[in-house]
């Protein structure tokens, strides 16, 4: 029995889209959802006794607490997102709705809230489904675990700084410093995505595998 030229043809076809799936799972990060880092924003400072004494503590005391300070929240995600980290898991204390909402062909896909810390204030989108089926937003949401993707590209972020900046009567560019470039986005959390990216890399192995016996066996 001759082998086919087809053959040859199929197994290669079949072999470069693995290799493009493959590639795609790596250049995105996508099997890293199985592993998402813990995203905490730090608690407002309190104030306390030692606060009335910082006039006299020494000038080298000041600085090493400064150089040992905490992240702030837009610090956190920039320093995730540039060791590569696409997917956290988030625990907010609070959350603020910011009155505007994300939207696609007419239609909510998502409320956009924020949460505040000491120097910092950071963007999220959230699903509708937040509002459990009820017609209105809620206005606040308290000690909300979630998991979501790090977006750092949203194209309505800077239309959004500049309504909120507007609407509190401030500075857009102090704001948008103040917000940082990233959404925490948990509308794009890609449950089902990598495991149908699973799937499909273990489907064409085996079809790969299954070609290249039978390639061996007409040879």
């Amino acid at each position: 029995m001759k082998l086919h030229p087809t053959h040859f043809t199929l197994i290669i076809c079949s072999h470069i889209l693995l290799i493009l799936v493959i590639a795609h799972c790596i250049c995105t990060n996508l099997f890293s959802i199985f592993t998402p880092a813990e995203f905490t924003p730090p608690a407002l400072p309190q104030p306390s006794e030692t606060d009335s004494l910082t006039n006299n503590a020494r000038p080298e005391e000041t600085s090493d607490s400064l150089s040992t300070a905490p992240l702030n929240s837009r610090q956190q995600l920039e320093e995730l997102y540039r060791k590569g980290t696409r997917f956290v898991h988030c625990t907010i204390p609070v959350l603020y709705y910011s009155g505007y909402d994300n939207t696609s062909f007419n239609k909510v896909t998502g409320h956009y809230y924020y949460s505040l810390d000491d120097s910092s204030c950071t963007i999220y989108l959230l699903p509708c489904s937040i509002t459990d089926g009820n017609d209105t937003v809620p206005l606040t949401i308290t000690d909300l675990s979630f998991n979501a993707r790090l977006n750092r590209s949203d194209t309505n972020l800077k239309d959004l700084l500049r309504y909120i900046s507007a609407d509190i009567n401030w500075n857009y560019y102090s704001l948008s410093q103040c917000a940082g470039p990233i959404v925490v986005d948990q509308t794009q959390y890609p449950a089902f995505q990598p495991i149908a990216f699973i799937a499909a890399i273990i489907g064409l192995s085996v079809i790969n595998i299954v070609q290249l016996i039978n390639i061996k066996r007409l040879l």
